[in-house]
C-alpha cells in the first residue's frame, strides 16, 4: 500500500488481452540494474508485497557492532533527494517503520491514530477497509476525488480537529471549478464514510458529516430511445456492424455493460428460457459478482433466444466461454465498445444521442409504456431500493412468466 492508495512504480498492471483478467507484474531496478523481476501476480495486494519486501531487503542494512550487537538501520527515501534513518534491534521492527513510513508519511510514522492528520487515516482507511469491501472501480474513483480534492483540501487537518467550516471551504472551491453537484455529494460522501470508520474505532468522538447536508441535486431524466430511432439504429448494426446481436441482446434484456460483457454460456439456460446474471466484466477485469454483488434471474425471449442458439452453434461455444465475441472471435472489448457505440450512432441518424448504458434505460422505459409492472421491472434490472431489499436469487417461475409477456411486446 502506497501514499494515496496508488500502485508503487515497480508493480505494473497488465490485462489478458482474451479473458480482460488483470496480472501485476513486478519489477525492481536500482541504478537501471534490475535487482528482483516476479510476474503473473493475480492478486494486487500480494505483488506490492512481494515488492515491499524486496524493496525493504535493500534499505535495511544489517549491523554487527564490536560488543558483538547486531542492529538494523532501516533507510526511507521521500520528496526529492531526502532520506530518513532509523536503527531497530530487528529487522521486523525496521520493515514495520518503514511501512508506517509509506502510509502515514515519514512525519507521522509510529503516531497514535487519534494524533493523525486527516490524509493519513483516510489512507489507513483506503487499505482496512476501502480495498477489502469495494469494488476497483470505487477504489480508483474514491483514489482520484480524495487525490484531487480532498487532500489538498483537509488532508493536513488533524482528523479529531476538521469542522464544519472547512467542508464548506472544499465544496466552494469545487462548485467555483464547475464540479457538478453529484461530484461535490461523492466527495461529501467519501468523507463520511472515513470519518465513521474512524468513530466506529474510537479515533474520533463523532462523525459530523451525519448532519452536513447534501447537496441540493435535481434528478436528471433517464436518457432512452424512442422506437424510431431503436429501428434506424437496429438497421443501420445489422447491416454495417459486427456487433447487431450485442446491440439487439442489451435492449432485450436490460442488463448492464459489464453484465453483458462478462456473460458466458454456462449462465444460459435454453430450457427454461432464462439467463442467470451472476458476472461482471469491466476494464478491471471479470468480476464473479455483478454491482450488487447478487445474483438474479432474467428472461429471455424467443427471438433473443433463437440469436443465442444460433451464436452458440456458430462459435461452438464451450460452457466457460464468453458469450459476445468481435471478429477475432475474442471477447468484446470494454473499452472500444463506448467509442464504437458513439460512433455508429452518428453514422446511423439518430436523433439523439446516448451513452450504451441508456440502452438499459431504454428497456426499462419502453418496458413501462407496454404495461410492464415497476415491481417486475425491478428484479429484473436488479436495481437495489432503500425501502425494500431485493431477493435476486429468489426468482420464482410467476416472475419469468409475467416478464415475458411484457418484454414480447417491445416491436424492435
Amino acid at each position: 500500500m502506497t501514499d494515496n492508495s496508488i500502485l508503487p512504480s515497480g508493480v505494473k498492471p497488465r490485462a489478458d488481452q482474451i479473458t480482460g483478467e488483470i496480472f501485476y507484474d513486478v519489477i525492481i531496478k536500482i541504478n537501471g540494474k534490475i535487482v528482483a523481476m516476479q510476474t503473473d501476480f493475480t492478486n494486487r495486494d500480494d505483488a506490492c508485497e512481494f515488492y515491499y519486501s524486496q524493496i525493504d531487503r535493500q534499505n535495511i542494512t544489517r549491523h554487527v557492532h564490536k560488543s558483538g550487537k547486531v542492529t538494523y538501520v532501516a533507510r526511507y527515501h521521500y520528496g526529492l533527494n531526502k532520506r530518513r534513518l532509523k536503527t531497530f534491534k530487528t529487522y521486523e521492527e525496521g520493515v514495520k517503520w518503514r511501512r508506517d513510513c509509506r502510509i502515514h508519511g515519514v512525519d507521522t510514522a509510529g503516531e497514535t491514530k487519534k494524533g493523525m492528520t486527516f490524509k493519513s487515516y483516510c489512507t489507513y482507511w483506503f487499505e482496512n477497509d476501502v480495498r477489502v469491501k469495494r469494488s476497483p472501480s470505487t477504489i480508483v474513483t474514491y483514489e482520484n476525488n480524495a487525490r484531487k480534492w480532498i487532500f489538498p483540501s483537509i488532508g493536513k487537518i488533524p482528523i479529531d480537529q476538521i469542522k464544519k467550516s472547512n467542508i464548506d471551504e472544499m465544496i466552494a472551491r469545487m462548485i467555483n471549478a464547475k464540479k457538478s453537484v453529484k461530484t461535490c455529494n461523492l466527495i461529501l460522501a467519501i468523507i463520511g464514510r472515513c470519518l465513521q470508520y474512524a468513530f466506529m474505532n474510537e479515533v474520533i468522538q463523532k462523525n459530523l458529516m451525519l448532519i452536513y447536508p447534501k447537496l441540493s441535486e435535481q434528478r436528471a431524466e433517464n436518457p432512452h430511445w424512442e422506437e424510431r430511432d431503436i429501428k434506424r439504429f437496429m438497421k443501420f448494426a445489422k447491416d454495417n456492424t459486427e456487433y447487431y446481436e450485442l446491440f439487439m441482446f442489451a435492449l432485450r434484456s436490460g442488463m448492464r455493460k459489464g453484465e453483458i460483457l462478462g456473460l458466458k454460456w454456462d449462465c444460459v439456460d435454453f430450457k427454461n428460457e432464462q439467463i442467470t446474471v451472476k458476472r461482471n466484466r469491466t476494464q478491471f477485469g471479470l468480476a464473479e459478482n455483478t454491482k450488487s454483488s447478487k445474483e438474479r434471474i432474467i428472461p429471455v425471449v424467443k427471438d433473443a433466444l433463437n440469436m443465442l442458439k444460433n451464436m452458440k452453434k456458430i462459435y461452438r461455444a464451450k460452457p466457460d466461454d464468453f458469450v459476445f465475441l468481435d471478429k477475432d472471435r475474442k471477447p468484446v472489448s470494454y473499452e472500444n465498445i463506448t467509442p464504437l457505440f458513439k460512433q455508429y450512432q452518428r453514422l446511423a441518424g439518430v436523433s439523439r444521442i446516448i451513452k450504451f448504458h441508456d440502452l438499459r434505460h431504454t428497456f426499462a422505459s419502453h418496458f413501462i409504456q407496454k404495461g410492464g409492472s415497476t415491481e417486475v421491472l425491478q428484479k429484473i434490472l436488479g436495481h437495489s431500493d432503500l425501502k425494500m431489499t431485493q431477493h435476486y436469487a429468489h426468482t420464482n417461475q410467476k416472475y419469468i412468466n409475467e416478464s415475458k409477456i411484457f418484454i414480447e411486446k417491445l416491436e424492435f
